[in-house]
């Protein structure tokens, strides 16, 4: 993928696969990207095998193949407690969420007609909101999130952050970010909270995304916050404020069945807005062309030994976490205070080691000897330019991807510790 005679991309990440490539050190282990490239189920691949020479053209419903989108809509009621309750219409996305998400920002942006600098909420560190926004003309608000506090928001910080947006006359609120399985932290955020954002979406009269992508990584419980359950229970305030057409949700099964390249998933919105975000917005850079991949997840999903890979995956996801924590402690000297295991989400989030607290550049510096000296390549947690908490501690945090089998995941950790890449 990277041996090309032009950059790929302008990834950093990709100059320092290239270059360590070249050299004769040991097989990298790429774990900046939330990636496994090899853990699809064989049971979904063997699915292909069995499709029809039609699911290869272009099809006719903007909504995805009819037979998936029932099955999706029904699977995301069950698992997310909506059952026979949703006010929200289901599509089939096959081209991934981003561009999805870049149809409800260019529908939003139509809907709300105002002249004034369009502003979102989310949270830093966080997934690449800004990069499908921003070129829309959006701009990001973002509250910062401290290993002080378990990298945990709180209602206060999103009242906060919009009273800092309405003291600015040229801008307004557009949308909220709900990440509720939260991507990198791996936090579940509480029903308290959600509830509270959805409340102050409709106080202010602004739009909400909810982004689901990691839902369905860990087991279908109540502990588990819907942010779709939420969202119904508070839908007499949401129409009475008038935004019921300015929500919109996205579900991953890339994440879920690691097949992130086949683009499924699903997407929710009011029926009057899913309507014209498929048949219009969508329509201007994609038809329905992946039908194959589209019933190979439909019968996957209904196989049950699409049930025993989550179950396996669930209890491997426990064991790794378990692992992780007792190898952070004892092998590498790390105080608890300076690691964060993701459980709703397979990233790890940690502070490098106090010998690179005096550097310049502290993160990228150890990003690069650690990838130089052992092959394991981590990403920093934090958005560029980096925020700093409130009690001014430099928050020199790299993120790590789990998502990758345990024996990967035991040998990146061990050459950690060979080239004594310890805290201390």
């Amino acid at each position: 993928m990277i041996y090309d005679n032009v950059a790929p991309n302008h990834l950093r990440d990709t100059k320092y696969l290239q270059a360590y490539l070249t050299s004769e050190n040991k097989e990298p282990i790429p774990l900046a990207l939330g990636e496994t490239w090899k853990r699809v189920p064989d049971g979904l691949i063997n699915k292909l095998k069995e499709a029809a020479s039609f699911e290869s053209g272009y099809q006719i419903s903007m909504y995805g193949l009819p037979s998936f989108r029932n099955l999706l809509k029904d699977y995301i009621g069950r698992s997310e407690r909506i059952a026979g309750d949703n006010r929200l219409e289901t599509a089939v996305t096959w081209n991934g969420t981003r561009s999805a998400m870049f149809d409800f920002g260019r529908y939003l942006l139509k809907k709300q007609k105002d002249q004034k600098k369009p502003v979102f909420i989310s949270t830093d560190p966080g997934w690449d909101y800004e990069g499908v926004f921003c070129p829309l003309g959006y701009e990001i608000k973002k509250i910062p999130l401290s290993p002080l506090n378990s990298f945990q928001p709180s209602l206060e910080d999103f009242k906060t952050a919009i009273e800092d947006i309405k003291k600015h006359q040229g801008k307004y609120l557009s949308f909220i970010v709900i990440n509720a399985q939260h991507n990198p932290t791996g936090n579940n955020w509480s029903e308290v909270l959600v509830e509270g954002i959805i409340q102050l979406a409709a106080i202010h009269k602004c739009g909400l995304l909810i982004d689901n992508a990691y839902y369905g990584l860990t087991p279908d419980s109540s502990s588990k916050t819907s942010a779709l359950e939420i969202v119904n229970r508070n839908w007499s305030i949401i129409e009475s404020a008038k935004i019921n057409n300015w929500i919109f949700a996205t579900r991953s099964l890339g994440k879920q069945f690691h097949c992130n390249g086949w683009g499924i998933g699903a997407i929710m919105a009011s029926p009057p807005a899913l309507d014209i975000i498929v048949n219009e917005y969508r329509a201007v850079h994609s038809y329905n062309y992946n039908a194959l991949m589209q019933k190979s997840m439909e019968k996957w999903m209904k196989s049950e030994e699409s049930t025993r890979f989550l179950t396996k995956l669930h209890c491997e996801s426990d064991r790794k976490n378990n692992y992780i924590n007792d190898f952070f402690k004892t092998k590498l000297n790390y105080p608890e205070s300076s690691y964060h295991i993701g459980v709703y989400s397979p990233y790890l989030l940690f502070e490098v080691p106090e010998k690179y607290h005096n550097e310049a550049d502290s993160i990228n510096t150890y990003i690069k000897e650690l990838f130089y000296k052992t092959g394991v390549l981590v990403t920093d947690c934090w958005a560029t330019p980096r925020k700093s908490d409130l009690k001014g501690k430099s928050l020199k945090f790299v993120r790590m991807y789990t998502g990758v089998s345990e024996d990967i995941l035991h040998e990146a950790l061990d050459r950690l510790r060979q080239n004594e890449f310890s805290f201390k």
